[in-house]
């Protein structure tokens, strides 16, 4: 078409991140991208085509290919089925995306406590062959401690 401007895929991808719904789309679709391509590549490893995996599986081999192609969704079911087949494990997770106020707190209370702690170590000139030497060990701090903090282990 004279006139036409033409973008690469690289251009089309990077405008499409652009807009909000792009992401919301691509959280929704990765899971069942990744387990696409896990049925992919377990059934390459164990040299198996789709009829054999459909064999195995109990189903046919043009499901096979719709759910490796992404044309079907994968019922829990199938895809148990798959597993076992493919002699895998099969783990499903719901991971929040926002942490748990549980795990912020205990975090934040852990964070506290490891404020509150200093650990002096000294070594001797005979344990490290040079000057004496403490070195403290607190959280986010490096600072070197006061000669009356220091303890000497001997």
């Amino acid at each position: 078409m004279p006139g036409a401007v033409s973008k690469t895929h690289k251009e089309i991808v990077a405008e499409a991140r652009k807009r909000p719904e792009y992401d919301r789309e691509y959280r929704r679709l990765a899971p069942l991208h990744q387990v696409m391509r896990d049925i992919v590549n377990l059934r390459y490893e164990k040299g198996l085509t789709q009829a054999e995996l459909a064999k195995k599986a109990r189903t046919h081999q043009s499901r096979i290919s719709k759910i490796e192609s992404g044309e079907q969704d994968i019922q829990l079911s199938t895809l148990s089925a798959l597993a076992e087949a493919l002699d895998a494990d099969l783990e499903v997770h719901l991971v929040s995306r926002q942490p748990a106020a549980f795990y912020i707190k205990a975090l934040e209370e852990c964070t506290k406590r490891l404020e509150d702690v200093a650990v002096d170590i000294v070594f001797t000139e005979e344990e490290v062959g040079m000057q004496a030497f403490a070195l403290p060990v607190s959280w986010g701090t490096s600072a070197p401690l006061k000669r009356h903090e220091q303890a000497h282990i001997g």
